[in-house]
């Protein structure tokens, strides 16, 4: 075992979606209070990097995109081994002495071996942790909350982790962001004492072709903007990723009213965190814009069909709406794996608009 615990420069590796790179910011919460002294690099994708280039926490970023580099080898082979071992050579060069790897992925733990970093931590699932030299054995994420698990990794360098007291999640923003935030705003005609609602109607796209699953059906959604519209009158933002569009353009034009407002497509995601960071609420799917939200500190309120909330939902919960459909079989999304579903996705699609509405007005007053 090595002997080293408190190291004094550290790299995380994450190269999942926006939910889960937000979710290890409490860590890093964690290691500054603990290590005050301590350098922190990242490697995350390029879909997740503006998640962390302004984080006052991360000294340095280095991406880590696998659909370039497989594109890349198609096109060059030369040209994508000789930018990989690039990337490589700039981890090297910083001479990193513990890493935590959230990756549950060998491959990334036989690189991080062959880079010479000392002190491997993450989790061993199912077998995948070879490399790592301090392992935690999982089977699945269950039973508390995501950042809590990652947090407790921290216990292998012998931090002290104190399940009850984890920082929040972190998404700050440049001041240049936030001041466009403002001005968009009001060219939409949205001033800074008015309060507005942002829908997220997509998200859920680290699960690719099963994203759908995730989300609550556009119908309900439509219902509930109209419900929500007649009774608070206040504007709604309708957002959303630019595959998300044609879907929300649809949307729109099925409710037919001034005050909802279609930005689909039109905002980066540091633009987006900037305009859900001044809603009054954000009604979303179980996904990265909901980490967001939370992060950018408004509350919200979310669905959550196969994934158990109590794991993946919002952190930390005060504040918080999360609507379930307490069907026996959910949350079946367990130990990383999604089943074929032979009730028709009714975990979500027998929430209805009337019901969400319901417990908003409960909610939000």
């Amino acid at each position: 075992m090595i002997a080293l615990n408190r190291p004094s420069k550290i790299l995380f590796v994450n190269p999942y979606g926006i939910g889960d790179v937000l979710f290890t910011t409490p860590v890093l919460g964690l290691i500054k209070k603990h290590l005050p002294e301590s350098a922190v690099g990242y490697l995350c994708n390029e879909r997740t990097k503006p998640v962390l280039e302004t984080n006052p926490l991360v000294d340095q970023l280095f991406v880590f995109e696998k659909d370039l580099y497989r594109k890349l080898w198609k096109e060059n082979k030369k040209k994508c081994f000789g930018e990989f071992t690039s990337l490589l050579k700039q981890i090297r060069q910083q001479r990193f002495e513990a890493v935590l790897d959230y990756s549950l992925n060998s491959q990334f733990g036989f690189f991080l071996a062959a880079l010479g970093i000392p002190v491997r931590i993450g989790y061993n699932y199912r077998g995948r942790g070879t490399f790592l030299n301090r392992k935690v054995p999982i089977e699945g994420y269950r039973g508390q909350p995501m950042p809590v698990f990652y947090c407790r990794l921290l216990e292998a360098l012998k931090l002290p982790v104190d399940g009850n007291a984890i920082p929040p999640m972190q998404y700050p923003l440049a001041g240049a962001v936030t001041q466009w935030a403002e001005e968009f705003l009001s060219s939409q005609g949205i001033s800074s004492k008015d309060r507005f609602i942002a829908v997220h109607p997509g998200g859920g796209m680290s699960w690719g072709s099963n994203a759908a699953y995730k989300r609550w059906p556009v119908t309900s959604f439509v219902k509930l903007i109209e419900l929500l519209r007649e009774y608070y009158g206040v504007k709604i933002l309708l957002m959303g990723d630019p595959s998300d569009s044609p879907v929300i353009l649809s949307m729109a034009d099925q409710i037919n009213d001034s005050g909802v407002i279609n930005i689909s497509g039109k905002t980066n995601l540091n633009q987006l965190a900037a305009i859900v960071g001044k809603a009054w609420f954000v009604v979303c799917n179980d996904g990265g814009p909901l980490h967001v939200a939370v992060s950018r500190g408004t509350r919200t309120v979310s669905f959550f069909g196969p994934v158990d909330e109590l794991v993946y939902g919002p952190f930390p919960r005060d504040g918080h709406l999360v609507l379930t459909n307490p069907v026996e079989c959910r949350p079946c999304y367990q130990n990383f794996k999604f089943p074929p579903c032979p009730y028709e996705h009714r975990c979500l699609k027998e929430l209805s608009a009337e019901y969400a509405f319901g417990r908003i007005k409960e909610t939000f007053n």
